[in-house]
């Protein structure tokens, strides 16, 4: 394998810059980790970014596929591979996703490969307080628009349903001359009532979607919340022939959060997995440390979903479910960014769901 020295001074003959200088501004990159990989995806060197940022020092990890900076999930997926195809191929590659630390603990990043005459260039940035603020601005700006939406509906709404309660009043009276016809405006009426219930459903979820109130954060051990909660959702469980365990980690320290936000959150990804295992199931909860990060995970065993469908399962309006809104797992999304941590869903078509909800530890620079 070509040495990272040899590396550099091929990529820089052509820029006019020898091997010292590409040095002296890689490593002058403190908030990027930057490396470049051999043709195989093996790393081949380290700056400092790449250390503070990863938390690998260069004797470990050069030598080693730069796939262990993935999360399983990914390598499982084919992404590191993807990632050296595409840039292959087209000169470069750009992809928002996590990457893992040394620790354990994963980070939102932007990562760019890019093709070198012999191996390729790679550039890893954390982005995940700018990923969160967008999320969250524009989580805002939705909200925003939902409640001036929600309140130009809702009364409108409510005159509608008056009107249709005086009507079925006027029907009763008429329908003595005739039956028949009072049977068929009744079953008309019953299908206006259930429709008028439907946009008040959608505008109440609209509302709660638009009001999300800033956390009140104490610490909160998720274990004993999760065991109460659980236990209070058994008769429900029961009833859909859902058996539900539990898996929790007892060395979790306890977490900064808003108890009755987060479980507002989770109940929405509780209920979905309930719903999309009508046939009965399993429902598994569990809590452990990923290196710095507490995680959450709710898995069903229920039906599952496409690719197409989990990409986007988190999109306002967006629902597998005929009768859904598609504010449930938006909502949950924002409450869990409001409580300083991220949710993510992966899903296998005909297997079930797994809704994975990590509070990450706050790291000092």
């Amino acid at each position: 394998m070509m040495s990272a020295d040899a590396m550099m001074r091929t990529q820089t003959k052509q820029k006019g810059m020898n091997a010292a200088q590409l040095r002296l501004l890689v490593e002058g990159l403190r908030g990027y980790a930057v490396f470049m990989l051999g043709p195989d995806g093996c790393i081949a060197n380290w700056n400092k970014g790449a250390e503070r940022l990863l938390g690998h020092v260069v004797t470990e990890i050069v030598g080693h596929h730069f796939s262990r900076l993935y999360p399983r999930e990914d390598v499982e997926r084919g992404k590191p591979a993807q990632a050296l195809r595409v840039a292959a191929t087209g000169g470069r590659w750009e992809d928002e996703g996590w990457r893992v630390r040394a620790d354990g603990s994963r980070f939102w990043s932007l990562a760019v490969v890019t093709k070198l005459p012999r191996g390729f260039l790679a550039v890893i940035q954390d982005i995940t307080e700018r990923e969160r603020q967008e999320e969250t601005e524009r989580h805002a700006l939705i909200g925003t628009m939902s409640a001036k939406f929600a309140h130009e509906i809702r009364n409108p709404l409510s005159s509608i349903k008056l009107n249709v309660g005086l009507v079925r009043y006027e029907i009763e009276a008429l329908s003595k001359d005739n039956l028949a016809a009072g049977n068929e405006a009744r079953s008309l009426l019953q299908s206006i009532d259930s429709e008028l219930r439907r946009i008040q459903r959608v505008t109440q979820d609209y509302l709660k979607f638009a009001r999300v109130s800033k956390s009140r954060r104490e610490p909160v051990s998720l274990n004993d919340l999760l065991r109460q909660k659980l236990l209070f959702m058994r008769p429900e469980f029961e009833a859909a022939g859902v058996t539900v365990k539990t898996d929790f980690d007892e060395t979790i320290p306890p977490v900064r959060l808003d108890a009755d936000q987060f479980w507002q959150a989770l109940l929405n990804s509780v209920v979905n997995a309930n719903e999309a295992m009508s046939g009965g199931g399993t429902l598994t909860v569990s809590t452990a440390r990923e290196g710095a990060d507490t995680v959450v995970k709710i898995a069903d065993t229920g039906k599952g979903m496409t690719e197409e469908q989990r990409r986007d399962i988190f999109k306002p309006f967006f629902s597998t479910k005929k009768t859904g809104t598609g504010l449930g797992l938006p909502l949950t999304q924002q409450i869990i960014i409001e409580n300083g941590g991220r949710i993510d869903c992966e899903s296998v078509l005909g297997k079930g769901t797994t809704f994975i909800i990590r509070f990450p530890q706050e790291r000092r620079r």
